[in-house]
């Protein structure tokens, strides 16, 4: 995360807080809801998880953490090939693929 406070960039490493033990966490395209400080991140789980998932989590910018609340499972024939998301309102987000054929569920 880039420190928005600081008058010349740096990158800030943020906390993960209450992140399920044993699911593999290999974020790719992310979407930051700002009316609720809700963080959705793709996340490549593979076996660990079931496939592809969107993790969401509470943000918070005043700790710079951010505090697992809820995923979003997808179909197995989603597995490695989901890449960017955008929320569009409570319930509705578009999710894109940016391969054509889904991976193994043991991953690549």
């Amino acid at each position: 995360m880039r420190n928005h406070r600081s008058a010349s960039p740096e990158l800030i490493q943020m906390k993960i807080v209450g992140f399920p033990a044993g699911l593999k966490f290999h974020p790719h395209g992310s979407y930051i809801r700002h009316e609720d400080q809700r963080l959705f991140v793709v996340n490549h789980s593979y076996s660990s998880g079931g496939g592809d998932r969107v993790e969401v989590f509470k943000f918070d910018i005043n700790t710079y953490s951010i505090t697992y609340d809820y995923s979003i499972l997808f179909p197995k024939e989603f597995t490695g090939v989901l890449n960017g998301l955008i929320v569009l309102q409570k319930g509705k987000m578009l999710v894109t693929k940016y391969l054509s054929t889904e991976d193994p569920l043991e991953g690549r």
